[in-house]
């Protein structure tokens, strides 16, 4: 019986940390700390943005990203963002392809 206690805690522990490792917060975090150049656009959040894309050859560290609301572009001249909404009124709208975006 404590065997059965000690995985059944162990499970739990491992599905936390890999839910814990997989928010948005937590890469956001990370790549604050270890990146110079990482930024999020202003229209996101902390908190929700996700890198979608990533080059780690350029100091930006990230070509495309999404939130809940919107995708995002980053390349030398800022960012440029369609909404989700958007998109879906796009034909043939690829989220890590800049030419698909209608706008």
């Amino acid at each position: 019986m404590e065997n059965r206690k000690r995985n059944a805690v162990i499970l739990l522990l491992t599905l936390i940390a890999i839910v814990i490792i997989n928010l948005p917060v937590t890469t956001n975090f990370w790549m604050l700390i270890t990146q110079k150049n990482f930024d999020i656009p202003k229209e996101s959040s902390f908190w929700a943005f996700r890198p979608d894309r990533v080059n780690n050859v350029r100091d930006d560290w990230w070509f495309y990203g999404h939130d809940s609301k919107s995708y995002f572009f980053k390349d030398k001249d800022g960012f440029k963002s369609i909404s989700k909404e958007q998109a879906k009124l796009c034909s043939g709208f690829v989220k890590t392809d800049i030419e698909t975006w209608c706008q």
